[in-house]
């Protein structure tokens, strides 16, 4: 049996977030998997704003996000949609995990994006905007399926998990067409 290994990263720092708990969703549907998929949620809190004196002494912290995103089979970036275009938080990862410049874990990286929205659009625009710079940087983002969660407030229970079987029906969708992915470049 083949083991699958994702990592994932919010674009949202907000406590409560819907973009995290959208992967956190996306993790225990890959454990339940036949073929195990594991998705690792990555932490970016931690980071500053990216500034380019960083390069000569880059940190730590910054190159094990790079690290993970080197060893996994697959990325899962979800992103909420702020003012039409990805969060600054989402784009700051982007920067620092392609910094310094010819060092980035992202040539050739399967790439899947999501997000999560209380609005009708459902991240649609933010989700352009990233794929654009992943497409830049010569990852493997999947065009399809496309997953764009709208109503968010009523899908979801208190604790934040997952209660809308619809929505867990197209993270199966999903993470099948990422296995396939996976699968074809083994």
């Amino acid at each position: 049996m083949a083991n699958y290994n994702l990592v994932a990263v919010s674009g949202s720092l907000r406590k409560g977030s819907f973009d995290t708990a959208l992967l956190h969703a996306f993790a225990a549907q890959g454990a339940a998997m036949p073929e195990s998929m594991n998705v690792e949620i990555l932490d970016i809190d931690f980071l500053p704003v990216y500034n380019q004196d960083f390069d000569a002494n880059y940190p730590a912290d910054a190159q094990g996000l790079k690290d993970k995103i080197k060893a996994a089979d697959a990325v899962l970036l979800a992103t909420p949609e702020y003012n039409r275009t990805m969060s600054s938080a989402m784009k700051n990862f982007i920067d620092w995990t392609s910094r310094p410049y010819g060092t980035a874990p992202w040539s050739g990286k399967i790439v899947f994006t999501l997000g999560a929205t209380g609005g009708v659009v459902g991240t649609a625009l933010a989700q352009a905007d990233l794929k654009k710079s992943l497409l830049f940087l010569d990852a493997a983002v999947m065009g399809q399926p496309e997953f764009y969660m709208s109503g968010n407030a009523q899908k979801f229970d208190a604790e934040g998990n997952l209660t809308d079987e619809d929505t867990k029906k197209h993270i199966d969708g999903a993470l099948a067409a990422i296995k396939a992915r996976i699968d074809a470049t083994r």
